[in-house]
């Protein structure tokens, strides 16, 4: 039996191949092989061998041993999207290369910055003649570490299957890959034909490739629009062309990249809405340059740990000129500083004779990738806060004072991230706007960009970081696009609709304090959506009836304890004295493994949106919702207060529930408060009608439901845009809690996102909604939004809506009649 042995063919830290964010590799479906994450920017050949195949984008290579072994590298995830820009080869196909001879250089920051991942990938390809493979972990170092020892099995190539079944073509394909058939669908296509006996060849012109080789698949140089054939030989040869000609057609079909060009605008995730108009200013990444090695082990960790306590002293002085809110993001990150994972791997990475400024980088580098993996939206939004704390400790390191200078003009910034301590940093009178590719609608940085009033978006597609400074722009973010060199008639009418809009608002705001009436009389209640309780002054410069949401979640993170009953109650009534009696809804306590609490000790779930949430963790953690349930319930003497609690799922919880809040009323002797719940699970919207007999009122919470419905995460990339409330499956279990309701006589009201889509405000007031609760700045325009049709209109378009049967049909229904 041979040994071969593959040496690391670049620096870095080895992952195992199953935890590469890609199912084409964590699959094995190329192969089986191992992860790198690289520290440096020169790729060597791991063997001695002939180069087989070159991929023009020169991001992936193969080298064939003479033992037959073929071993392929691939470097970062989707970077053949690159187009071999900021990749230079130094080898050709055909070439004999030694074990230890540069491959290939590329720029680490440009592939980075531009690809999903910089993870590089060594597999090998054709595993059939592999016996064993014995792997290695921890640090590689180019041409020193033996990565893999893998041993060939002695026996011959498997025996020559001989067909008698006559040849079966497919139709001639058209490939509409806009990167042709690259390293990961030919993965997926080797892997599915390797399922088949038959033998199945891939034909463009006079090429052909064996469908069961990733690596054959590659050197056919598959491109876009290129036509191709199949053919089979074999007893399943007919399935086999059958299934291959579909997975050809359906898995790499165009995919839409938003790319921005001077014609095209790009969708993306609106964090603070507006129009601006201007020329574009480049923030470019910050780079470190520093030493990766060093001796003096002790004297690293001590430097690193006071850089720590310098960055925390920052950060508390910057925290004076702050506003409320930033203050309290700030906070955060004064928590993200004492984070004991961070220090600890960074510590470690120290230890093996690393600086302190390379084991602080791996580290939040580490840490910031692996939350920004995570499912829930609320965390993965976090991971900039990381990146920003991180980059923060290592200025102090460096001794780096550098500050941005904005020209003089007004510019729209554009980055691939913008952190808070960099928006907070620089002057707010010469922000026209900011677009960054990191970022959702939860991140810090959209809450600030909403408090300052500047127009952003983010989730921006990556291109933007290409776009040269001084170039004019639109940013739309009414409806979440950025045009690029637009037209002087997109100008203008950008011009027209950024006066029109402010008109609008204008006119909305003086009219605030009228209610929500419709033109035959039926009042809605429009109330606010609030995480904190300074903000209630705020609802009534903005004419809200009330507090329809109390997301109480916010009070308890960010601290080393849970608050006292007296510090909730002082909150909770704080709030109803500022409101003058109007109505307000607390919701108790909404966390669970996907929002972790440190003073909770809550499991880290696979899962955490089916696992302890809501009212789950609550009935595990009794004491913490029995004191803020009395909080709760001493503050409703000063004013209209209910309770709310999230994420019921049975009639049991709720009974139990209900049972808790009447024995803590017994106790303080207080009077009756209504109970309500969320409807966020479609369990309660099915069972609405038994639920309407026991609750006193429903919130329809749509993002929750509409994610547990369509079995769809919002913070998915690929589902976002399909994740949406105003699926007909959504509407009718809507439009089945309130007819539940009616018939109770008790109130419904929807406190997700759809209740501030004014594309949406007639028809769920036409399906015959109580009250709509919605971010602050919302609350005018919606109230205008009622306020321009009758009850009796919004009934005929909620019919028409409920018997649509796609969004598409919904959404040109609600269109024609806005």
């Amino acid at each position: 039996m041979n040994e071969i042995i593959i040496k690391a063919p670049i620096d870095g830290i080895v992952f195992p191949i199953e935890e590469v964010p890609d199912e084409v590799f964590a699959q094995k479906m190329i192969g089986d092989g191992i992860s790198i994450d690289p520290s440096s920017s020169r790729l060597y050949a791991p063997i001695d061998g002939t180069i087989i195949q070159l991929h023009k984008a020169l991001h992936a290579i193969t080298i064939k041993h003479n033992s037959s072994l073929e071993v392929m590298i691939h470097i970062g995830l989707d970077s053949v999207k690159l187009k071999s820009q900021g990749f230079n080869s130094l080898v050709s196909e055909g070439d004999e290369v030694k074990a230890g001879e540069l491959l290939i250089t590329f720029d680490l920051e440009y592939v980075e910055r531009h690809a999903k991942s910089l993870l590089t990938q060594i597999v090998l390809t054709n595993m059939d003649i592999v016996d064993s493979i014995e792997k290695s972990d921890g640090e590689a170092i180019s041409n020193e570490t033996t990565l893999m020892r893998v041993r060939i099995s002695d026996s011959e190539a498997d025996d020559i299957v001989v067909h008698s079944s006559s040849e079966v073509s497919s139709d001639i394909i058209t490939i509409l890959s806009p990167t042709g058939l690259h390293a990961r669908p030919s993965g997926v296509l080797a892997s599915i034909a390797k399922m088949f006996s038959s033998t199945i060849t891939l034909h463009k012109g006079e090429d052909s490739a064996d469908l069961k080789s990733s690596i054959s698949i590659m050197s056919l140089n598959v491109e876009y629009q290129d036509r191709v054939l199949l053919k089979a030989i074999g007893d399943d040869a007919e399935d086999a062309i059958d299934i291959l000609t579909a997975e050809l057609q359906r898995e790499f079909e165009a995919e839409d990249d938003h790319i921005i060009d001077t014609d095209t605008p790009s969708n993306a995730i609106v964090a603070s809405d507006g129009i601006a108009i201007g020329e574009a200013y480049q923030v470019g990444s910050v780079e470190f340059d520093y030493d990766e090695y060093s001796e003096d082990i002790a004297q690293e960790i001590s430097r690193l740990k006071d850089a720590i306590r310098r960055a925390e002293s920052q950060i508390e002085r910057e925290k004076s000129a702050l506003t409320a809110s930033q203050q309290e993001i700030y906070t955060a990150h004064q928590e993200i500083l004492k984070d004991s994972r961070l220090l600890s791997l960074a510590i470690e990475s120290i230890e093996s004779k690393k600086s302190a400024e390379y084991g602080w980088h791996y580290a939040y580098d580490r840490v910031s990738k692996e939350i920004s993996s995570l499912p829930n939206e609320l965390l993965r939004d976090r991971a900039i806060d990381i990146l920003d704390v991180g980059g923060r400790v290592m200025k102090v390191l460096m001794g780096d004072t550098t500050e941005i200078v904005l020209p003089s003009k007004k510019v729209i910034l554009l980055a691939n991230e913008i952190t808070p301590s960099l928006l907070s940093s620089l002057p707010k009178d010469s922000i026209l706007g900011f677009c960054s590719v990191v970022g959702g609608s939860t991140s810090h940085i959209s809450i600030i960009a909403r408090s300052l009033g500047i127009p952003a978006l983010v989730g921006v597609d990556s291109s933007i970081v290409d776009i040269e400074s001084g170039t004019q722009l639109i940013l739309d973010a009414e409806v979440g696009e950025l045009i690029v060199e637009p037209s002087k008639e997109a100008i203008d009418s950008a011009l027209a609709r950024q006066k029109e809009i402010e008109m609008e608002r204008s006119d909305d705001l003086d009219r605030s304090s009228q209610p929500a009436t419709t033109l035959d009389g039926r009042e809605i209640e429009i109330l606010a959506n609030i995480a904190k309780g300074e903000e209630a002054i705020d609802i009534l410069s903005h004419g809200g009836d009330g507090v329809g949401l109390f997301r109480t979640e916010y009070i308890f993170m960010d601290r080393d304890i849970a608050p006292t009953e007296d510090e909730q109650y002082e909150i909770y009534r704080d709030v109803a004295l500022a409101l003058h009696k109007r109505p307000i809804i607390i919701r108790t306590l909404d966390v669970g493994g996907d929002k972790p609490i440190s003073y909770l000790s809550l499991p880290k779930e696979e899962n955490p949106f089916l696992g302890m949430r809501g009212v789950r963790v609550g009935l595990e953690n009794l004491e913490l919702l029995k004191i803020q349930i009395r909080a709760i319930l001493r503050a409703s003497e000063h004013g209209e207060i209910s309770i709310m609690f999230p994420m019921v799922s049975t009639i049991d919880e709720f009974r139990e529930l209900k049972a808790i809040v009447e024995e803590e009323r017994s106790r303080l002797s207080v009077d009756y408060i209504p109970i309500g719940i969320m409807v966020e699970v479609p369990s309660v919207a099915i069972l609405a009608d038994i639920f309407a007999k026991e609750v006193d009122f429903f919130s329809i919470g749509t993002n929750d439901l509409t994610q547990y419905t369509l079995a769809m995460d919002r913070g998915n990339a690929k589902l976002s845009k399909k994740a949406d409330a105003l699926d007909p499956s959504l509407l009718r279990l809507i439009k089945m809690t309130i007819d539940a309701a009616r018939n109770e006589g008790i109130k419904v009201g929807v406190c997700g996102a759809l209740a501030s889509n004014p594309l949406a405000t007639s028809l769920l007031v036409g399906m015959g909604i109580d009250e709509l609760s919605l971010p602050i700045s919302m609350v005018p325009h919606i109230k205008a939004k009622v306020r321009e049709r009758s009850y009796t209109e919004s009934k005929l378009l909620a019919d028409e809506v409920l018997n649509a049967d796609t969004t598409q049909e919904v959404y040109s229904i609600l269109s024609k009649e806005s």
